[in-house]
């Protein structure tokens, strides 16, 4: 019997827009994430554990990201292997980055894990290929398994935004390999054979509120299961929540929907709060908060304010959008006004929205 795991995008930072917005104990709370994660490889009889790609955020990682990741993958015990893909997030052009430095950039290392630049092949099964590299044809009949990092067309970038460029699904190499495991997206998704395992707890706000995961492989029974990170961790683990309030209605909405989940429901959750000015004050959200807060506390709350995808000259007050107006000031400062009343309580509306996203942020 064999068994592999799978996990991809950890990204290690310590000064995220998450981190920054929720505070250092984001940071801590992820690194406890993956160090749970290594000690159930460990419990668990596994062989190889693939990280495909993104391990840090940035291919000069500072000195506490670099002891974060040193400390977690010493938790390794000797029955298994760690095979590292570099992602587009793990290295530069010019090769100056993290694993080069340390004198990890070949396919094998003495230590605790390998690192694989480029496209090699591993025990006859798998195929792994890091972000860039070049294909090499003679592999595609070989092996059972590819593993890299890369965009997939038509796979879920965000939580509203599709890919639109990469590799496409009727690309002749996903019929050769039984198993396509990719990292790069961070929500987990699957096509076919072809899968991403995702990040194992949210990289950006905008990852939605799909249930993060590693992959397992089990040879005797030729089947790639998913386990979720709550498994893992045997508790609560970070997750995202959008709750969008475009009515006044929505509020008490929200009232019910949480007393009927219980206490606790909310914990290790960030929750966002998304309200349209222009209907709901912020008042009314900040009591919502603080409501939450006390009655079953999320893990954090962000207060983020939406702007207006087009004003609709007639009635400003009810003209309702789903992009933040952040984006889209520059357009509302350039409209040819008629009404300059109405221009006047627009960007009023506006200014105190951008207020309110500062404070809340």
């Amino acid at each position: 019997m064999s068994k592999w795991m799978f996990t991809a995008d950890w990204h290690i930072q310590d000064d995220s827009l998450m981190d920054r917005t929720i505070g250092s104990k984001y940071f801590e709370d992820k690194m406890n994430i993956l160090s749970k994660i290594i000690r159930y490889v460990n419990e668990n009889g596994y062989e190889k554990l693939f990280i495909l790609g993104d391990v840090f955020d940035s291919p000069n990682p500072s000195i506490k990201e670099r002891i974060a990741f040193h400390e977690i993958i010493k938790k390794k015990n000797d029955n298994y292997n760690i095979h590292i893909i570099l992602g587009n997030h793990d290295f530069e052009k010019n090769g100056l980055d993290f694993f080069h430095e340390m004198g990890y950039l070949t396919k094998y290392t003495k230590e605790y894990y390998e690192v694989c630049y480029g496209c090699h092949g591993l025990d006859g099964q798998v195929l792994l290929q890091s972000w860039g590299s070049e294909d090499k044809p003679k592999f595609y009949y070989r092996y059972k398994f590819w593993l890299g990092h890369a965009p997939v067309k038509d796979f879920y970038m965000s939580e509203i935004t599709k890919c639109k460029s990469g590799l496409g699904l009727d690309d002749e190499r996903f019929e050769r390999y039984k198993y396509c495991i990719f990292g790069h997206f961070h929500i987990p998704s699957k096509v076919g054979n072809m899968r991403y395992v995702g990040s194992p707890y949210p990289v950006t706000f905008g990852e939605g509120d799909k249930e993060k995961r590693v992959l397992s492989y089990d040879s005797d029974t030729d089947k790639i299961t998913s386990i979720p990170i709550v498994q893992i961790t045997d508790g609560p683990t970070l997750g995202l929540s959008t709750l969008n309030i475009r009515e006044k209605k929505h509020i008490k909405m929200i009232h019910h929907q949480v007393k009927e989940s219980g206490n606790n429901s909310l914990k290790g959750t960030i929750l966002r709060l998304k309200y349209n000015p222009c209907i709901v004050k912020r008042s009314k959200i900040d009591r919502l908060a603080n409501w939450l807060n006390e009655y079953n506390p999320p893990y954090y709350i962000d207060i983020i304010p939406e702007g207006l995808s087009k004003i609709n000259t007639k009635s400003v007050d009810k003209d309702v959008n789903r992009f933040t107006f952040l984006k889209n000031f520059s357009r509302y400062m350039k409209l040819n006004w008629k009404d300059k009343k109405l221009k006047r309580k627009a960007l009023k509306i506006l200014a105190e929205a951008e207020s309110d996203s500062i404070k809340g942020t």
